[in-house]
């Protein structure tokens, strides 16, 4: 959980870090489905929302509020 202002509900309140995994694979993560979900009114946070930069994203990158899309994993030569 973080104490983050909710843009919900626009109070300080909770957020539990969510992602989902993939089917009946643990330990994994699914792209793009990391997210904060506020306790008091279950607004939902993503990497790619407006405001993501305020939260400890893991998993989903946030570029200027918004998740980053492409990105290279070609090793250097």
């Amino acid at each position: 959980m973080i104490t983050k202002e909710c843009f919900g509900c626009e109070k300080v309140t909770s957020h539990e870090h969510l992602h989902d995994c993939a089917p009946g694979i643990p330990e994994t993560h699914m792209v793009g489905s990391e997210r904060f979900v506020c306790v008091l009114c279950k607004h939902v946070t993503f990497a790619g929302s407006n405001g993501a930069s305020r939260f400890p994203f893991t998993f989903d990158k946030v570029a200027a509020g918004r998740r980053a899309t492409g990105t290279s994993s070609a090793l250097p030569v």
